[in-house]
C-alpha cells in the first residue's frame, strides 16, 4: 500500500483488522463488538461514550509528554502511522470526492496538522474520532428491534475529511462518507430474513460513519413498519403477503 501524507511518502504494508488498534488492552477503552444491543438508541450511547473516552485517552497520553505536548509535523505523521496503520486505512493528500469499496480513505489538510502538532487537546479529539469510526461502525452491529435481531451492514467503503471549510462535528471540522454493505433482519429461528440491498445509492455524504449507519437503520425501521402495516392490512382483507422485501 502506498501512503501519501501531504507530501509525506512511504511503502506499508499491513492488514484490514477492524477494532484492532490497542483494543483489550489494559488502560484503553474497549468496544463489545459482540453484544447484541437492546435498542439502536443503546448501541448510539455506548458509541458516543466510547469515543468520549478515547479522547480523554488520548489527552492524558498526548499532555504527558515534553514541550507541553506539542510535537513537529514529522513526529505527527509518525504517530498517526503507528496508531491506525492496524486499521488498513490510506492517507491521501487530496480532499476525497468520493467512496470506493473497499476502501478507506483519511485526508487532513495543512491548517488541521498544523494544529494537532501544536494543540495536544486538538489532536486527541481528532485521534478519539478516528478511533471511533474504524473501531465501531464499519464492521456492522446487532441489536434488537421489534422482536427481532437486526444485523446493521457494515461499511464497503469510507473517507473521512478533517479539512477547513467542513462543518464541525465534536469540536472539529470533519465530513466523513460511506458506503454500507448489505444486512438483514434475523427471525427467532436465528436465520436470516427480510434482506436490505444497500448500493451506491445509499451513500451518505457529510456524516460520521457511525451516524451514518445509524441514519440508515433508522431509514430501515421505518421501511419496516410501514410495510408491516401493509401486510396487516391486507391480512385483515384476506389477502395474502409473501414476506417483507425491504430496500433501503
Amino acid at each position: 500500500m502506498n501512503v501519501n501524507m501531504s507530501g509525506l511518502g512511504m511503502n506499508l504494508t499491513v492488514s484490514v483488522q477492524w477494532g484492532a488498534a490497542k483494543s483489550g488492552q489494559t488502560g484503553f477503552p474497549v468496544f463489545d463488538n459482540n453484544r447484541v444491543w437492546s435498542s439502536l438508541d443503546e448501541f448510539g450511547a455506548a458509541g458516543v461514550k466510547y469515543g468520549e473516552e478515547w479522547v480523554k485517552a488520548y489527552s492524558d497520553r498526548f499532555s504527558g509528554l515534553e514541550n507541553g505536548g506539542r510535537i513537529s509535523m514529522e513526529e505527527l505523521d509518525e504517530q498517526l502511522r503507528a496508531e491506525f496503520g492496524s486499521f488498513g486505512v490510506r492517507w491521501v493528500d487530496n480532499d476525497p470526492k468520493d467512496v470506493r469499496a473497499g476502501q478507506n480513505d483519511i485526508y487532513i489538510d495543512e491548517a488541521n496538522r498544523r494544529k494537532m502538532a501544536n494543540d495536544p487537546e486538538y489532536r486527541a479529539r481528532v485521534f478519539g474520532i478516528i478511533q471511533r469510526e474504524l473501531s465501531v461502525a464499519p464492521q456492522g452491529f446487532r441489536y434488537q428491534h421489534g422482536g427481532q435481531t437486526i444485523q446493521a451492514p457494515c461499511l464497503a467503503g469510507g473517507t473521512m475529511s478533517f479539512c477547513e471549510g467542513n462543518k464541525v462535528y465534536n469540536g472539529v471540522p470533519y465530513l466523513g462518507m460511506g458506503i454500507a454493505g448489505p444486512t438483514f433482519a434475523m427471525g427467532q429461528s436465528g436465520s436470516p430474513t427480510n434482506p436490505v440491498g444497500l448500493d451506491k445509492s445509499a451513500m451518505k455524504k457529510g456524516k460520521s460513519f457511525f451516524d451514518i449507519i445509524r441514519e440508515l437503520m433508522e431509514d430501515l425501521q421505518k421501511r419496516m413498519a410501514e410495510r408491516l402495516d401493509k401486510v396487516e392490512i391486507g391480512t385483515t382483507k384476506g389477502t395474502k403477503t409473501a414476506g417483507l422485501d425491504v430496500t433501503v
